[in-house]
């Protein structure tokens, strides 16, 4: 989400209370397990799933989003305890929502569960254990990326659409459009615009190639009140459908008709950032029963989770639970071959 200052943010409350009273009663009802805790950290925006419990693995989160803290990845192990902080290399350019990927193990030509950030026209690459970055980019974007207030992202390509290669959005906001690239390979990385999209979106990730006619097209998320969901495809982009305040898609992995993987010992499959709650949720596997090929919607005006289905139409996730109303960065617990 763009924001400017800490209290312009929090002066949208009418319209997050606005869009809770109309989904409440379809978000409440049935109810079963539905979300818990997972961990506690100031302005959470990014999060990923590097696999391990030690120190730079398990779950990863960037904060914090303003200006005068420092700016780094913080790591949780399966129980949500912390165990370890890595400075990220700008300190400077705030605020901004620093996101992170990382190179899962099945992508070919990609070192495994290295971390990606990308802060500003920059995206920088950690490794090691503890978690280390560079503080030379491992790629500079165009200078368009570049931008006050950055909410650039990137993710990758598990299905071959893009020849495995990472994809990265840039915001530029007095254009008022989102630029798409494909960033590979990794010896000799170059960027390729591969698409515009006319409106500030976000939250980016490529469809499974099953997804009905999207599939392995880029879908991204605009976080208004319009909430439209974008598919990047060969053949043009298309508005797909719709979520109030939609801020970040993610596929549900389908695991050959099994339940999504988890974090083990937990159980916990899905892990989402709440930025004015200063939490992270966790949804166990078992919430996602019959969902495989579907996806996730998070809304951070208040709507909860939609439940997007290769028709274009989207539905009320029964087990959002009492998850916040601020949610931005998400992520499965999808890391090999067996989870996808």
């Amino acid at each position: 989400m763009k924001r400017s200052t800490t209290t312009a943010r929090l002066g949208r409350g009418a319209l997050i209370a606005g869009l809770g009273l109309l989904l409440s009663a379809a978000l409440t009802s049935s109810v079963q397990a539905g979300p818990s805790a997972f961990a506690t950290i100031v302005e959470p925006n990014g999060i990923a799933f590097r696999p391990g419990n030690q120190t730079g693995h398990g779950i990863l989160v960037s904060s914090p989003y303003n200006c005068g803290s420092i700016r780094g990845i913080t790591s949780f192990n399966s129980a949500g305890v912390r165990t370890g902080f890595t400075k990220l290399p700008n300190q400077t350019s705030c605020p901004a929502e620093d996101y992170i990927a990382v190179s899962p193990a099945a992508i070919k030509g990609w070192p495994s569960k290295r971390v990606y950030v990308i802060q500003g026209a920059n995206i920088y690459e950690g490794k090691n254990t503890p978690l280390q970055f560079s503080s030379t980019p491992f790629l500079t974007l165009p200078a368009a990326c570049e931008v006050t207030n950055s909410h650039n992202n990137l993710t990758f390509d598990k299905g071959g659409t893009f020849n495995r290669h990472m994809i990265v959005s840039c915001i530029n906001y007095t254009e008022g459009k989102t630029r798409v690239y494909s960033v590979g390979p990794y010896k000799s990385p170059v960027a390729v615009l591969y698409a515009t999209i006319n409106a500030v979106v976000e939250g980016l990730e490529v469809a499974p190639k099953n997804f009905g006619p999207y599939g392995g097209c880029v879908f991204m998320t605009e976080d208004s009140a319009a909430g439209r969901i974008f598919a990047a495809c060969p053949s043009g982009v298309t508005h797909v459908a719709s979520w109030p305040g939609a801020e970040a898609i993610r596929f549900v992995p389908t695991r050959k008709g099994k339940l999504p993987c988890h974090f083990k010992p937990s159980g916990q499959s899905f892990f989402q950032t709440d930025f004015a709650a200063n939490k992270v949720f966790q949804w166990p596997a078992a919430d996602f029963t019959g969902l495989g090929g579907k996806a996730v919607i998070s809304s951070e005006l208040g709507a909860g989770i939609g439940i997007l289905s290769p028709n274009g139409v989207v539905t009320p996730f029964v087990h959002s639970g009492a998850s916040g109303d601020h949610h931005e960065g998400s992520t499965f617990i999808d890391f090999s071959k067996g989870c996808r």
